[in-house]
């Protein structure tokens, strides 16, 4: 039928990452609402819409899907910025958020690395901000 059509036509992997891409982004976002919201709807929805084209998905190899969607999910920010700054804070406040919700016998450690990791790029985050705010006053 129609459906089957065009759900075989977009079991592809840009097509599939993207949906996946959706699921993980609608996880990230509950959790970071410090709990469930209606993103758990939209993640279900997400995860439902990836279920179905999966049967159809012949030939989409599970690397190149997973590969594709970390690449969809990753953000770049030019590097001489204090925008870069920010995104490697943020992105070491989630390996810290990662790593404390594992339940394993090594997370804490992992954890309390991770933590030391967010708290020095958020210091070097501020630390550039002062000093480009007294360049702008002319101390510096």
């Amino acid at each position: 039928d129609l459906q089957d059509v065009i759900l075989k036509a977009n079991a592809n992997v840009e097509h599939m990452s993207s949906l996946l891409a959706d699921f993980v982004r609608a996880i990230m976002r509950s959790t970071a609402t410090n709990g469930p919201s209606s993103q758990a709807h939209n993640a279900m929805d997400a995860l439902t819409e990836f279920l179905r084209h999966l049967p159809h998905a012949e030939g989409v190899r599970t690397y190149d899907l997973i590969e594709k969607t970390i690449e969809e999910l990753t953000v770049e920010v030019s590097s001489d910025s204090l925008a870069y700054d920010k995104a490697e804070a943020a992105r070491m406040g989630m390996r810290y958020l990662i790593e404390a919700s594992c339940k394993d016998g090594a997370a804490r450690g992992r954890s309390a690395q991770r933590l030391r990791d967010f708290e020095r790029a958020w210091k070097d985050v501020e630390e550039l901000r002062d000093y480009r705010r007294q360049k702008l006053r002319g101390d510096g």
